[in-house]
């Protein structure tokens, strides 16, 4: 039998097999299209300013710049960023949404004008019931307005009213609004006092340091202050300069102006204020002499330490070599 007949001889063929193939899956229902909300600076990165506050032997000064972001625009030269609390408090703020800020330091003074003076303690407390004052009535109008209902209604009878599923969507919503602002507030009781007062209205006190900062340029500020051995001690003079390098240094930060202000408050309320204008000895003298540069000699010094490491390299390569 030749090649050819063998090829479709009955005994010789294979029987036939059905190639699988899978079952047509059913379309997919298209999915549900949210509209997108405006980008803001938060999305971006863009943090705003940079805050510095330090106790300093019978008084604290502070340092800012004058950058400030809304939800839509930011600018430098805006705004003097020390709002005055009672007679020897004083406040400052950073955020990317700056906008509470303003109403909810105007209704600390106004407690604090009706009982003044006041400690930290008490001070730290009209900061955080404000602030979640501040963001309970935000989670109020942004979630539970357009159903005509207030938070106090929503927490009482939301559940019976609106049913378990609703109830719990509408739940997580109102937990999901933030304020993104924080304040830096210092002055004196008996003492000199440093606080600050975050989302969602929770104090952090700051009296164990003596001094701290907020902002997007607050990690390169306290690196700086850290840098330079500052503390609570040091002279009026010597913590003006501190303050004044770390907020410079803090400059490269996102969303931190170079318009600086700085504030020296005294402790039967007195205050110094310095504008940039003022302040132009201080960058001078940082510019020149203070801000960390390279050293001459850094980058010889490092290619003598790759060259060598390169030499040994080679050495243990020749050694490791049949018959090396």
């Amino acid at each position: 039998m030749t090649s050819a007949e063998a090829r479709i001889a009955p005994e010789c063929r294979r029987p036939f097999v059905r190639p699988f193939r899978p079952p047509f899956l059913p379309p997919r229902p298209l999915k549900q299209v949210y509209d997108l909300r405006k980008p803001r600076p938060a999305d971006w990165g863009i943090g705003v300013t940079t805050c510095i506050a330090s106790k300093s032997d019978d008084c604290i000064v502070a340092v800012a710049d004058m950058m400030v972001t809304l939800d839509h625009v930011s600018g430098d030269t805006l705004a003097a960023k020390f709002m005055p609390i009672g007679r020897t408090w004083m406040a400052m703020f950073s955020g990317n949404d700056v906008s509470p800020a303003e109403p909810i330091a105007a209704r600390v003074n106004k407690r604090v004008q009706q009982s003044d003076p006041v400690t930290a303690e008490e001070l730290a407390l009209a900061f955080e019931e404000e602030y979640a004052a501040e963001v309970r009535r935000r989670a109020e109008a942004q979630v539970l307005s357009v159903l005509g209902l207030k938070m106090e209604t929503f927490l009482n009878d939301g559940l019976k009213k609106l049913g378990s599923s609703l109830f719990s969507q509408l739940l997580y919503e109102v937990r999901a609004v933030k304020l993104d602002v924080e304040f830096l507030v210092f002055g004196f009781d008996t003492e000199a006092h440093v606080f600050t007062v975050s989302c969602p209205g929770t104090a952090f006190n700051c009296d164990v340091s003596g001094f701290w900062a907020i902002g997007s340029g607050a990690v390169s500020a306290l690196g700086m202050l850290f840098n330079l051995q500052h503390s609570q001690v040091a002279r009026p003079a010597r913590a003006l300069y501190n303050l004044s390098a770390a907020k410079f240094v803090s400059e490269s930060a996102p969303g931190v102006g170079k318009e600086t202000l700085a504030l020296v408050l005294h402790k039967n309320g007195n205050r110094l204020l310095f504008l940039s204008k003022h302040l132009s000895p201080i960058r001078n003298l940082w510019e020149s002499e203070g801000r960390p540069r390279l050293p001459p000699l850094a980058e010889s010094v490092s290619q003598k330490l790759i060259a060598d490491q390169e030499e040994k390299e080679r050495q243990i390569r020749a050694t490791a070599l049949p018959g090396g």
